[in-house]
């Protein structure tokens, strides 16, 4: 069995599309993933399983939308992808000053060559976008808050859905993929 993470995007926010760890656990466990565990309520699902991570994504969307009836997009990495992903960025004195808006942009279908141009020409208040394997690395120098990188252009840009996660928050789920007995974070 491998371990994986899986990214809920869009759940939580601006109070739509509720989802309680508790309850997203339980759709996981029912789907017969071991070592489940969430961390934070943006929807991080820390688990293991057989499978590739292409058909636990479509297991575990389909799960979540009879369970909650509404459609989430769910993108799933494997642990050595993830932890990959936590050993460092293009931008490393973000990762020092600024962790809360380094974002780690995951989409759910390759990223297309000349996405970082893409998002670069639209880029207003100074931020900083690289291309790291599979996953993009955005530094909202501004903030995030008023930046035009926001998440339907980064759909547009990449080709599907995107969701993202700040240093901290990938850090911490790097974290938690190795301890060997996980505790659920709520």
């Amino acid at each position: 069995m491998a371990k994986y993470v899986a990214l809920l995007r869009g759940i939580n926010v601006t109070g739509r599309h509720k989802v309680a760890m508790s309850d997203l656990r339980q759709v996981a466990t029912n789907l017969g993933f071991t070592k489940v565990t969430t961390y934070i309520q943006s929807g991080n699902l820390i688990f293991s399983s057989k499978g590739t991570a292409s058909e636990l994504e479509v297991h575990l969307e389909e799960a979540l939308g009879s369970q909650f009836g509404f459609a989430i997009p769910v993108i799933i990495r494997s642990k050595p992808q993830w932890l990959a992903y936590a050993k460092s960025t293009p931008f490393p004195d973000a990762q020092q000053l600024r962790p809360q808006v380094l974002l780690l942009a995951v989409c759910k279908m390759s990223i297309p060559r000349g996405a970082v141009e893409l998002l670069m020409a639209r880029a207003s208040l100074g931020e900083r976008v690289a291309q790291g394997k599979e996953a993009l690395w955005i530094d909202f120098l501004g903030g995030s808050g008023r930046s035009k990188l926001n998440p339907s252009v980064l759909d547009r840009v990449c080709g599907g859905p995107v969701t993202t996660r700040n240093w901290r928050t990938v850090q911490a789920i790097a974290q938690l993929l190795t301890e060997v007995s996980v505790p659920s974070k709520v």
